[in-house]
């Protein structure tokens, strides 16, 4: 394998993601644009390896990964592709699972540290100010009467951070991904860091 110095490397990869960004998702639901962020991916760290003499390759489940993308394009769904057959309510997707920490570390950084907000003009502030993002309807409730849909609640707001606040970061990874939120936020200026992480909708492009 040529390799490459890490600027040019950075760049190639960097372009070939932003590329595949721009692709539409067509009849295969996007895979062929993972497929070709993935391939990006995997040939910048086959270049690191190569430049820096690691011993052991990073990215052996992204090349697996990668591999699955195109056994499903042949017809055959393998394992790690396969979805688990679970009861009840089905799991909360990515987007809402980040969305849902972003709103709760904000309103953790509008209370602490004290003089701050009280819990609850905390949560009403930022109920209003996440009214625009779209994540499977999370906080919103159907009026089956009128067939509207009222604003987020102040008090879901304030349930997602109690939750994120009495779970474990050893063993939920939402619990884990709003604990280090809040340690960054509590670095930065509240005005700011509030502001950051309420903009716009985390993980959308709008």
């Amino acid at each position: 394998m040529t390799m490459d110095n890490p600027d040019l490397a950075l760049r190639r990869l960097v372009l070939t993601l932003q590329i595949a960004a721009q692709l539409p998702d067509g009849d295969d639901g996007g895979r062929t644009a993972v497929k070709l962020q993935l391939n990006a991916v995997i040939r910048f760290l086959d270049n690191l390896v190569s430049t820096t003499r690691l011993e052991t390759s990073p990215h052996d489940p992204l090349f697996r990964l990668l591999a699955g993308l195109d056994d499903l394009e042949s017809g055959t769904t393998p394992l790690m592709l396969k979805a688990r057959a679970k009861r009840g309510r089905p799991r909360a997707t990515i987007d809402d699972n980040f969305a849902k920490t972003s709103a709760a570390a904000a309103m953790n950084r509008l209370m602490w540290p004290k003089p701050g907000r009280s819990r609850r003009k905390a949560a009403e502030y930022v109920a209003r100010k996440i009214r625009h993002w779209d994540v499977s309807k999370i906080g919103r409730e159907t009026v089956l009467k009128t067939g509207r849909e009222t604003e987020f609640s102040w008090k879901t707001v304030a349930a997602w951070r109690d939750h994120l606040e009495a779970g474990s970061e050893g063993e939920d990874y939402d619990t884990a991904m709003y604990m280090g939120l809040k340690q960054e936020a509590a670095k930065l200026p509240r005005t700011e860091v509030v502001k950051a992480l309420l903009f716009s909708q985390p993980l959308r492009k709008f």
